[in-house]
């Protein structure tokens, strides 16, 4: 059997409420005071915050996309690269433009723009043609007339050159160096019949570096002439050693252009019009 215990109802105060415990009162007095202390810091931290973002005095009602846009670190990116440093963009009002610094390498850059970690890449109008016959998926968004490469053509000098040197009569060997703009210069002297080849081309010799051709066009007689893109300071050093065969050769081509991925260019067509 089951025993069942009258129900007492608590004593009530004279009013018909029930009596309220002091330490009951106390707790939640504090709960509610650290609530408050809570609430005020927070807001105080979010002033302080939209403070900072603030400072700049930019609308923070609007929330523009990124838009990131590579470069190498060569004086030829000029002046859209110093542009993009000294963030000369930032107030366009379709996006936020942000400057990413590229490797030399164009596999690296076409891994780049296909993972999304780039969205458009400035560089040479050669590599960008490189770029864009490897990757199916890049395509060429637009150009720039920037400051273009200046190849040089040099020969031996008949007072400094070696006996293995070649010194007279047609040379048959010209070096130049690993890149495509140099292969398209070499063309260009074919097509100019530059020392006869127009007929006779020459044999094209790749040179890792101008130190290595210079030693094969002055002392070792591998190559007869060299092409190459030198700074002022190399171009006043191989004037001691070698001639100028002729005046330097400016590539004829517009000198930059830009290159995205298909969904890039599909996504923001807007952005890279602006």
């Amino acid at each position: 059997a089951v025993s069942r215990r009258p129900l007492t109802a608590p004593p009530r105060s004279p009013a018909g409420r029930p009596p309220r415990s002091p330490a009951r009162g106390d707790g939640f007095a504090a709960r509610a005071l650290a609530a408050c202390v809570m609430t005020c810091a927070a807001l105080n931290s979010v002033k302080d915050t939209v403070k900072c973002l603030t400072c700049d005095n930019d609308a923070l009602v609007t929330l523009r996309p990124r838009f990131r846009v590579g470069t190498t670190t060569g004086f030829q990116d000029e002046p859209i690269a110093g542009a993009l440093k000294m963030k000369l963009y930032r107030r366009l009002e379709t996006c936020a433009v942000d400057w990413v610094i590229c490797p030399n390498d164009g596999a690296a850059v076409a891994a780049m723009l296909n993972a999304g970690i780039i969205d458009m890449v400035m560089t040479n109008s050669e590599d960008a043609a490189m770029l864009t016959l490897a990757a199916r998926t890049l395509r060429v968004c637009g150009t720039f007339d920037g400051s273009r490469r200046v190849w040089h053509v040099f020969q031996p000098e008949p007072t400094r050159a070696s006996a293995r040197a070649h010194v007279g009569g047609r040379p048959r060997k010209l070096g130049v160096p690993e890149c495509l703009s140099a292969s398209l210069v070499a063309c260009m002297l074919q097509d100019w019949d530059a020392f006869g080849w127009s007929l006779e081309p020459p044999e094209i010799v790749v040179i890792p570096n101008i130190g290595e051709g210079l030693k094969a066009l002055t002392n070792t007689g591998v190559i007869h002439v060299l092409i190459w893109e030198c700074s002022e300071k190399e171009l006043r050093g191989l004037g001691n050693l070698c001639r100028k065969a002729m005046e330097p050769i400016v590539a004829p081509w517009r000198s930059h252009a830009f290159v995205c991925a298909r969904e890039t260019l599909h996504a923001k067509s807007a952005t890279i019009r602006q």
